[in-house]
């Protein structure tokens, strides 16, 4: 590809057990709650407030600040109160009793005004005495219908029982909207149907009745075929007219009729099926019926009736009496007794290390956020673990710590902090990003401040006897230096891809010799090689380097095939005559030819070996330093090092009809881990799969869709159906530096389109400072990912 990026992500999932015997060694670690002795090791055993990881025991918090019990770094068994999932992130839903809910799925017992599996959803505030079932339905208040109560009748019912029509109409009114006013007088009123006038005398509790003995509705607090049985005095928001089944009963009482005292409950409040919401101490139960027993007569848990706890001060909770699991705000340590660091933002550190979860403020760094950014950085502090600088007090250094100092060739001696780059250009004469350059002396003088342009080019051309941009070529060079200079120059190059071609044959030729399962062994490690003279035919028994003449190197043209493998040169993939009609990526031609420029060939050629890679090793802790204190040159100069051009066959990419699928001459996707397509006239796509850290094809590395080469897309998104695509990470603008890199190929926000039978829907887009999170829901034969 032009340019490679690589994105590894490590993810490690452990599942060990809480008291899982583990190997440690000859010594029990200090965090082992005890340790037995085996034939051959020591075993730690740890807390069921702690796990087992890395040779000692670590507290449930790793899982989750709000953990109490676990069984493994990625399982809490047992959360807060208040808080429930694998790590104890989700909150409990808010009309859940007592505030607690199930660890595993969050279900509970809901309070009075809520239902649902977890209580999150309120009851309609139009039920009668604010109760409803676990489904929400419920008796209605005057005016409304639906089984949710949810639906408000017409504006001129009293009642009803959908939106079309009344059953109960106001005093005088008739009709199915009771839009009709009776034509009655000295009456009581008419039927709510027909208007006609009814002369007869209803109960005194009816609200509208047939005759004086059957009445239709009754007023609140009455029942009965007449309305003349009034509800249970308890009964909270009337009764049922035909049974006398209280809608919701008071504070204090239970029942159908109301009739029975919460005795057992807290604040003798309970549920009509006569559940408490909470018990006095002593007792526990769904009735809190039961006793408490030995040892916690005094309180126990209100579910199973298990003991509470006596935490020690300053804990949140704890697994005994001697071992906080959650400390108040401002402590950590086994007991809590230890206090955290003040400058710990809002008081919370690790409880078992100390350590501040956050520093209060960016002027801080270190574990325990104890230690001052250094003086020369900005107001705005400095990178917590490694103290590198977010920005540099003084404009004229640079660098992750402000320890070097700008070029004095920069204006003002002012550079950017990241690269050194002169922020406000150069000194007169000088030139570069780091104004490190100086103009050529044969440039002319110019009216301007300096004689050269930023890229080095003489603004007013050169003096006498010297020409070019940079007026560095003599017209009247002695003794034919320019013309020996330029040919030593080709010879030069011509040696160096002698050396490189060598250097390729024997390594392989190495692998040729090599048994069938020694290229994927770890355990090999290569030996100091030198290359010797060359001598003798190309490629021959032992390969050759003494290439003295520059026609017999240009006539080379070495070829390699194994497997999918094909390695050409001079006359290679990349000099197709027939890929004249891309186009040529002239950032990936400017790199390439720096670092071609940049390699330097030696007597000697080491491979580097398993020594070599221990001593390039970094520990994860110290990575971000490392990182942080190292230069742009740093990592430019590693990137170099990376070889250029093609390295096995690509014979599809360049059949005729695939041709045009490819944007970039030289950039194909390898015949053997390309990936293939189904359902189009070809299977052919510029995408290559690539081996992630444990897996093979585990990722996927593709051309920026572009219409010129996929047509309406529809090619790409069967890509990522087919494959079961679920991240898209897109490492490019849509334009850079005026260049269009790529084209927008997916719809946008709450607009969907369909590319050759996938439906994609944009559902949402966040803009971050570094990059865009883009949410995408993907639909093909009424399949959806």
């Amino acid at each position: 590809m032009n340019l490679i990026q690589w994105a590894v992500f490590f993810i490690f999932t452990l599942y060990l057990t809480v008291d899982i015997c583990m190997s440690v060694g000859n010594h029990c670690p200090e965090s082992c709650k005890e340790c037995t002795k085996t034939e051959n090791d020591i075993v730690c055993h740890c807390n069921s407030s702690e796990y087992f990881f890395n040779g000692g025991c670590v507290p449930c918090t790793a899982v989750g600040l709000d953990c109490i019990r676990c069984s493994k770094a990625s399982q809490c068994e047992e959360c807060i109160p208040g808080k429930w999932g694998p790590q104890c992130i989700n909150k409990c839903g808010r009309g859940c009793k007592d505030g607690k809910c199930n660890h595993e799925d969050g279900s509970c017992t809901c309070i009075r005004g809520f239902h649902g599996s977890d209580c999150k959803m309120q009851c309609s505030p139009n039920c009668l005495g604010n109760t409803c079932l676990d489904n929400g339905h419920c008796n209605c208040t005057t005016g409304y219908y639906l089984p949710t109560c949810t639906a408000q009748c017409y504006s001129a019912c009293e009642e009803c029982s959908n939106a079309s029509s009344c059953t109960v109409c106001p005093n005088g009114r008739f009709g199915d909207k009771c839009q009709n006013e009776c034509q009655c007088s000295n009456t009581i009123g008419c039927d709510i149907i027909t208007g006609a006038c009814i002369t007869r005398t209803c109960p005194h509790a009816c609200i509208s009745c047939v005759n004086s003995d059957h009445c239709n509705e009754c007023t609140v607090g009455w029942f009965g075929l007449k309305c003349d049985l009034e509800c249970p005095r308890n009964c909270n928001g009337g009764c049922f007219k035909p049974s006398g089944v209280c809608n919701a009963c008071s504070k204090t009482y239970y029942g159908s009729k109301c009739d029975k005292e919460c005795y057992y409950c807290g604040d003798n409040d309970c549920k009509q099926n006569g559940e408490c919401y909470k018990c006095y101490p002593g007792f526990y139960g769904s009735f809190c019926n039961l006793t408490c027993t030995y040892p916690c007569t005094a309180t126990c848990n209100q579910e199973d009736g298990s003991c509470t706890l006596n935490c020690p001060a300053n804990c949140l909770s704890c697994s005994d009496s001697a071992t906080c699991t959650k400390c108040k705000n401002l402590y950590y340590g086994q007991l809590c007794g230890s206090l955290c660091s003040p400058t710990c933002k809002q008081g919370k550190c690790d409880i078992q290390s100390g350590h501040c979860v956050e520093c209060n403020s960016s002027s801080y760094k270190g574990d325990f956020c104890n230690t001052t950014c250094s003086s020369i950085c900005s107001s705005n502090g400095c990178e917590r673990q490694t103290g590198s600088c977010i920005g540099c007090l003084d404009e004229k250094v640079y660098g992750a710590f402000c320890n070097f100092t700008c070029n004095t060739n920069c204006k003002n001696q002012i550079c950017l902090q990241g690269n050194g780059y002169c922020t406000n250009g150069c000194i007169s004469n000088y030139y570069g990003t780091t104004c490190e350059k100086i103009c050529s002396e044969n440039c002319a003088n110019s009216t301007t401040e300096s004689k050269c342009y930023s890229s080095g080019k003489c603004i007013s051309g050169c003096v006498d006897g010297f020409s070019g941009d940079t007026c560095i070529s003599g017209a009247n060079t002695e003794n034919g230096k320019s013309d020996v200079a330029a040919i030593g120059g080709g010879v030069g190059g011509m040696l160096v891809f002698a050396v490189v071609v060598v250097l390729i044959i024997i390594f392989l030729k190495r692998r040729r010799n090599r048994k069938p399962n020694e290229d994927q062994s770890e355990d090999i490690d290569f030996e100091c090689q030198t290359i010797e003279p060359l001598h003798g035919d190309f490629p021959g028994k032992h390969v050759s380097t003494k290439a003295t003449t520059a026609p017999t190197l240009g006539t080379l043209n070495v070829n390699y095939n194994h497997v999918s493998d094909t390695l050409m040169l001079g006359g290679g993939l990349e000099t197709a005559t027939e890929d004249d009609d891309l186009e040529v990526d002239l950032d990936e031609e400017r790199r390439s030819q720096k670092r071609k420029l940049a390699k330097k060939v030696e007597e000697n050629v080491y491979y580097i070996g398993i020594q070599d890679i221990e001593k390039r090793k970094v520990k994860v802790e110290e990575l971000a330093a490392f990182v942080a204190g190292k230069t742009l040159d740093y990592y430019e100069e590693e990137f170099d090092n990376f070889s250029d051009g093609l390295t096995r066959s690509c014979d599809a990419a360049k059949i005729p009809q695939n041709r045009a699928k490819n944007r970039y001459k030289g950039l194909y996707a390898y015949d053997a881990t390309r990936v293939k397509v189904t359902g189009f006239d070809t299977d052919y796509i510029n995408a290559n799969y690539i081996d992630g850290f444990k897996e093979r094809n585990a990722y996927i590395a593709s051309l920026g869709p572009m219409s010129k080469q996929m047509g309406d897309f529809g090619m790409f998104w069967s890509m990522i159906w087919q494959q079961k695509v679920e991240k898209i990470v897109m490492v490019t603008n849509l334009i850079e530096e005026g260049k269009e890199k790529c084209e927008q190929y997916w719809p946008n926000v709450g607009t969907t389109l369909t590319y050759s039978g996938v439906k994609v829907t944009c559902q949402s887009e966040d803009e971050y400072a570094e990059f865009t999170r883009s949410v995408v829901k993907g639909t093909c034969q009424s399949e959806e990912v």
